[in-house]
């Protein structure tokens, strides 16, 4: 009887061995044969071409831009993806994050793009494993810092944006935790960063504190060190300075540091901030006349600081200096005879010089006959005293036309 028993028993073992192995080879083939199969595998190495572990892989869903699943590189450098239910024939963007700090590694998505809108495809047939998903990730180094308000007092959940100082692309993005500390890995260069906020009414500024990407200050990113950059955000709405530029002149606006020279230039700043204004005599031929306008700048001294507590219109009006050379009948003003007499084109026109020094060299190349009359002593360029002349100090050439000429010296 116990023989029986025992006998039994060793059957039922069997039976449940055999079983169980059965059920395994039925899930497996049922896993293969309904496209459970699928996965993504490759290495993760640095410039050398070493491995590096611990970096996790991470796989998006490029129509939702939702994270599915992750694995880590293993020793080797080597990953895997894979998973019955998530990972399925299919399009996917693979996402390296490296994590840690300064002296580490830079993220990156497949292959080699700044962010997941960048990332290339990984396509995933059915019953296959998608290999050669590599990355080479390079040295980083970071940028980290604080954003505060106007008191002091950290910002939780500002977007702090990482552009390529060359080519304006952004590159990384990070967020302001608690206290308003933000930090972002990245490899080795030169960054304009964007501070934006959309949660509570900061306005966004790039750094430090200018309003374009055109304007913003680069920063400077080496491997293995910590680039500190803080911002300080206003709620206040910025303010906009408008500078006309009446003449011929040129206005330096500071900050930004650049230099306005015709019609009209357009920058914001948050309120309270102290605008410098210098007007500058870039042609000789003409004088800064003065300021005008809604702005703090009056008078004609060439330097006015304006701080921006408002919308500031300001002009700065450049004068023509009193011509040296007219020509009959003409309403240009001249300042050289051979300026003037290049502009003549047609016969029997009279030039009329000023009794000054005219320094050039000058050669006549108008076909036609023309009258320059020197020694004149006024503006209108109608007295004469009986001694008075005008004086070339250099050459005169007749290479075309015929030149007549009254009180004039060659020397």
């Amino acid at each position: 009887m116990a023989h029986a028993k025992k006998s039994a028993n060793i059957r039922n073992s069997v039976f449940r061995k055999w079983s169980m192995a059965f059920l395994f080879f039925l899930f497996s083939t049922l896993l293969v044969s309904t496209g459970f199969a699928e996965s993504i595998s490759g290495k993760v190495s640095n410039s050398t071409g070493s491995p590096i572990s611990g970096i996790a892989v991470y796989a998006y869903d490029p129509a939702t831009n939702n994270q599915i699943i992750l694995a880590t590189s293993g020793a080797d450098g080597s990953y895997i993806i894979s998973d019955p239910i998530l990972i399925k024939a299919g399009d996917y963007k693979i996402y390296f994050y490296a994590g840690g700090t300064a002296g580490g590694y830079t993220s990156q998505f497949y292959s080699n793009k700044p962010s997941l809108f960048y990332a290339d495809i990984v396509t995933v047939i059915t019953g296959t494993v998608t290999t050669g998903i590599n990355a080479t990730l390079l040295r980083a180094g970071s940028i980290s810092g604080t954003v505060t308000n106007s008191t002091g007092v950290g910002i939780l959940g500002v977007s702090v944006g990482a552009y390529d100082a060359t080519s304006g692309s952004e590159i990384i993005t990070a967020t302001s935790g608690s206290g308003g500390i933000y930090t972002m890995n990245l490899p080795e260069g030169t960054y304009k960063l964007l501070f934006s906020d959309n949660h509570f009414g900061y306005v966004s500024q790039w750094y430090s504190n200018k309003s374009s990407q055109a304007f913003a200050d680069t920063v400077s990113v080496t491997a293995g060190n910590i680039t500190t950059v803080n911002a300080v955000m206003s709620k206040t709405p910025p303010v906009a300075l408008n500078v006309t530029v009446d003449g011929n002149g040129t206005v330096n606006i500071d900050p930004p540091g650049i230099n306005c020279t015709s019609g009209v230039c357009t920058q914001t700043y948050d309120s309270g901030v102290v605008v410098k204004l210098m007007a500058l005599e870039t042609d000789s031929n003409f004088t800064f006349a003065g300021w005008t306008g809604t702005g703090a700048c009056t008078g004609s001294t060439s330097v006015c600081n304006v701080t921006m507590d408002s919308d500031k219109d300001i002009t700065a009006t450049f004068t023509a200096k009193p011509a040296t050379v007219k020509i009959d009948g003409d309403t240009v003003p001249y300042y050289t005879i051979g300026s003037a007499l290049d502009a003549i084109t047609t016969e029997g026109n009279t030039v009329r010089a000023r009794d000054v020094i005219f320094v050039e060299n000058v050669i006549m190349a108008s076909p036609v006959s023309i009258m320059l009359m020197g020694g004149f002593t006024d503006s209108a360029f109608s007295l004469r005293t009986g001694t008075s002349t005008t004086v070339i100090d250099g050459s005169l050439k007749i290479g075309k036309g015929t030149l007549r000429v009254e009180r004039l010296i060659v020397r």
